[in-house]
């Protein structure tokens, strides 16, 4: 089976575009992300029934299903599992996988053009199965809600199965519509708990032999033990020890496990003590500016610079999205995706600004360590 993975560069093509009448009807589909590499633990049990249950179509009040968590702890993993589950029996399955942001680029791309017909007969008359990841960009983008409350009313009077992910749970979603919450909260809510130290374990033992690789037990313990819940963070650990064996030809141990994990809980220390409003004022004062003027309409040089550089700094330090850096600065997340471009240059370049960024680095990382 082919899946046609697709992107904004594609919004809005027709259908029929393609000879493939399989990549027709699947988007965005992760074939890595199946029932079968999902570890259980007790934390997750009551969202992978709830997922396998959606997967078989057996109750449909589980519409829409909602899964949230924290950053890593599988809720993407279970939606996609059930997209996959679906299109592996059923070939005549419409579905569509895609993230809130794409969602909002592809409804914005279609009102600049003046034709929503496009975007409605996507999102509407050909699917059967939707499932939007992080639902809860939506806030503050009123008429984006708008929409996707259309959307919804139209899918569910259809019959037609929607997937939800999210941080928080739909009445926690801060600046969010209350008839938009009400619909994501009318189907099944289910929370993700964080890890606990033998799903951690299983885990570990899980992706090792995904890679056909050999760790001793007491790293693996070592590592379980580390409270780290994001699987992506204890995926990454593996892949670091992995690799470095293999250039320093040498086997894994504890010593090389120590240095990994202290790697990622100083950087979650670094991301827990250091805020946007503390970045503000360290680049303010180096820069000799008022801290109101990094959040000002002012484009001047002696603004701007400084500006991207905290942009730069609250994405690096902070685990604040796009949106909600833009909106510490009243700027669009599009100015802070091209600030942190901007100054990453600098910094590959080592030129002056790039040696002013790195300067700015060592007094945030020396308030870290005068606070430890």
């Amino acid at each position: 089976m082919k899946i046609r993975k697709i992107s904004s560069d594609s919004t809005f093509k027709k259908q029929g575009q393609t000879n493939n009448p399989i990549s027709q009807l699947l988007f965005n589909l992760n074939p890595r992300f199946t029932f079968e590499n999902f570890v259980v633990g007790p934390g997750n049990k009551l969202a992978y029934a709830a997922a396998q249950a959606v997967a078989k179509g057996k109750n449909p009040y589980y519409n829409p299903l909602f899964l949230y968590a924290s950053v890593g702890l599988g809720k993407s993993h279970l939606a996609m599992a059930i997209c996959n589950a679906k299109a592996k029996f059923s070939q005549n399955h419409k579905i569509l996988s895609i993230s809130a942001e794409i969602f909002l680029e592809e409804l914005m791309s279609s009102i600049k053009k003046k034709d929503t017909s496009f975007f409605k007969e996507r999102y509407r008359n050909n699917c059967d199965i939707l499932f939007i990841d992080d639902v809860h960009f939506f806030a503050k983008k009123e008429f984006t809600q708008l929409e996707l409350r259309r959307t919804i009313d139209y899918l569910i009077s259809r019959g037609k199965q929607i997937i939800f992910t999210s941080l928080y749970p739909p009445e926690h979603i801060k600046d969010m519509g209350e008839d938009l919450k009400s619909r994501l909260g009318s189907g099944l809510v289910v929370q993700i708990d964080p890890l606990d130290y033998e799903t951690r374990k299983k885990i570990l033992i899980a992706k090792a032999r995904a890679k056909n690789g050999l760790i001793p037990e007491d790293v693996i313990d070592f590592v379980a033990k580390s409270e780290i819940s994001n699987v992506r963070c204890l995926e990454g650990i593996l892949n670091n020890l992995f690799a470095r064996a293999e250039l320093m030809n040498s086997p894994i141990d504890l010593t090389m496990a120590r240095e990994e994990v202290c790697k990622v809980v100083t950087q979650r220390e670094r991301k827990g003590y250091i805020t946007i409003d503390s970045i503000k004022e360290c680049v303010s004062d180096f820069f000799k500016i008022k801290v109101e003027a990094l959040a000002s309409k002012s484009r001047k040089k002696e603004i701007s610079l400084p500006r991207q550089i905290a942009m730069y700094l609250c994405r690096k330090y902070t685990e604040k999205s796009l949106e909600e850096i833009a909106e510490a600065f009243n700027k669009r997340h599009s100015s802070v995706i091209h600030s942190i471009q901007v100054i990453k240059e600098h910094l590959r370049r080592k030129d002056k600004i790039g040696r002013q960024v790195n300067f700015i680095l060592f007094k945030l990382e020396g308030k870290i360590v005068n606070n430890h």
